[in-house]
């Protein structure tokens, strides 16, 4: 693959990684059903929130291999 399209890959990636999981993190307490027991759903929450978090760290892992792949 040439070097541009590894490139864009890896920004494409992290376009799309990086507003889920701020997204996942905004939503996380709406995204948890509401019908479960209280514990299970803070549990929930906090791993909707914990993917959100997750998501946003492999963007920017993308981001920086893009860069990186322009570089050397």
């Amino acid at each position: 693959m040439s070097e541009v399209a590894d490139v864009l890959t890896c920004v494409i990636v992290a376009a799309v990684l990086a507003p889920l999981g701020w997204w996942g993190l905004r939503n996380a307490e709406t995204l948890a059903p509401p019908e479960l027991p209280e514990d299970e759903r803070d549990r929930r929450e906090r791993i909707l929130r914990r993917g959100a978090v997750t998501a946003q760290a492999v963007a920017v892992l993308f981001l920086v291999a893009g860069l990186l792949r322009m570089v050397y």
